[in-house]
């Protein structure tokens, strides 16, 4: 994954090198296959779509990390945001929210 698509344009240099060091690290890389297989053991527990709050709740996972890596699976089309027509109430936070799905 190319460094450039995890920090905005607008961002200051050091989250341009954080997320050159993260890319080149492989976190990035190993953080995307643990979040893969969180949404795919989700769905053999429920098959209906999940928010990124109750996925992380569900294995104990740090929320930002797991909203940020489904936003990097979305971009490879491993994963599909539910449309907003689809947003539901999280069953952690309480509030409207996009849902996900494999794809």
């Amino acid at each position: 994954m190319d460094s450039h698509k995890l920090a905005r344009t607008t961002d200051p240099v050091s989250s341009h090198l954080a997320a050159r060091e993260h890319v080149e690290s492989g976190r990035n890389e190993s953080q995307k296959d643990e979040v893969l297989e969180m949404v795919r053991l989700a769905f053999m527990f429920a098959t209906k779509p999940i928010t990124s709050r109750e996925l992380a709740a569900m294995f104990n996972a740090e929320r930002y990390m797991v909203a940020r890596r489904l936003a990097d699976l979305k971009r490879d089309h491993l994963v599909i945001q539910s449309p907003r027509t689809e947003m539901r109430k999280c069953r952690v936070s309480g509030r409207l929210a996009v849902t996900w799905r494999l794809a």
